[in-house]
């Protein structure tokens, strides 16, 4: 059974309108918060995956943006890209920014692999915290014998960081 009810009364039709709309307003913003409640967690797993931390000491691989940027007490040390590598072969230069990139975190070990398909040459960073320092260990190996003319490992800091310890 079927129940229709005719509303000749244009006061009481206007109520309705409003109610209605006042609920599918309501619903859309609860799916909207729902979606974002939904993104933020998303967000927080991804960067609980890519972020190794010791105290004052934080390192984070930013895929999305190709840089590996270190913090410590929440003020971010680095600049640009951050920890990279660039290597020099056939008279062209190549770096993190140009491959694909792999990130694994075991426990305190943050591990990134970087792939550059046209040389079939990986590389793997194992970076690890411990006592205020950071290890920075970086293995290189290619299928096909390569010719690397130069390979360079570096940080960029921000510029009131004229000096640091590295050893």
């Amino acid at each position: 059974a079927t129940e229709l009810n005719l509303l000749e009364n244009e006061a009481a039709i206007d109520a309705y309108i409003k109610e209605k709309r006042a609920k599918l307003r309501l619903k859309q913003q609860e799916e909207k918060d729902q979606l974002r409640l939904k993104q933020q967690e998303e967000e927080a797993r991804l960067l609980s995956q890519r972020t190794i931390s010791l105290g004052n000491l934080k390192l984070f691989a930013d895929p999305d943006h190709k840089a590996i940027r270190l913090y410590y007490q929440g003020q971010e040390l680095t600049k640009g890209n951050g920890l990279n590598t660039s290597f020099l072969i056939n008279k062209t230069w190549h770096d993190i920014s140009s491959s694909e990139w792999q990130i694994t975190k075991d426990n305190t070990d943050l591990l990134l692999t970087f792939f550059w398909k046209s040389f079939d040459l990986t590389q793997t960073w194992k970076f690890s915290l411990k006592e205020g320092i950071l290890s920075w260990q970086a293995d290189i190996s290619s299928k096909t014998p390569l010719i690397l003319e130069l390979l360079k490992f570096g940080i960029t800091l921000r510029p009131e960081y004229k000096t640091f310890f590295s050893g």
